[in-house]
């Protein structure tokens, strides 16, 4: 998704704003995404939902292996995450069944979603390399002691 996100801003020359209002999702997350300043945990849907959207539309189909995982994980988005890799494997085996009913050739994204359940998901919240998790910056707590720039020491205080 990331790729495809630098693609639509450098290739087809649009803009952060454009792509705000086609993913509902803000310029400066978008910013930081392609940057790889940021993890897109919580744009991650979003951004799925308009990667599948924009690519077909472009392209008319989704026959690549990742892509068309992502369309089977879009479609099964309001299962319980802890039956998302049962449910991967049945589509892949109802996928398998109806090919060899009509005797066509399997494609190759059936053995990818057994591969993508048998490997386990990735997590668009997990921790990795190509994303590093900025850090949080806190405020700078006031020291009760510290006294104003320029300030001189009562030595009636050393008493």
């Amino acid at each position: 998704m990331r790729s495809w996100a630098i693609f639509r801003l450098k290739a087809t020359g649009a803009s952060l704003r454009e792509l705000e209002e086609e993913t509902d999702v803000a310029k400066s997350s978008i910013d930081k995404f392609v940057k790889r300043q940021a993890l897109p945990s919580k744009i991650w849907p979003k951004l799925r939902v308009w990667f599948l959207k924009d690519r077909h539309a472009r392209y008319a189909s989704l026959q690549d292996s990742g892509e068309m995982a992502l369309l089977i994980l879009e479609s099964l988005a309001n299962l319980p995450s802890d039956q998302l890799a049962a449910a991967l494997l049945r589509t892949a085996d109802h996928y398998e069944e109806l090919h060899r009913q009509a005797r066509a050739p399997y494609p190759e994204w059936i053995e990818g979603l057994r591969s993508l359940a048998r490997d386990g998901l990735p997590g668009p919240t997990a921790a990795s390399p190509e994303y590093p998790v900025p850090r949080r910056r806190g405020r700078k707590k006031k020291d009760p002691d510290a006294r104003a720039p320029g300030h001189r020491p009562d030595p009636r205080d050393e008493e």
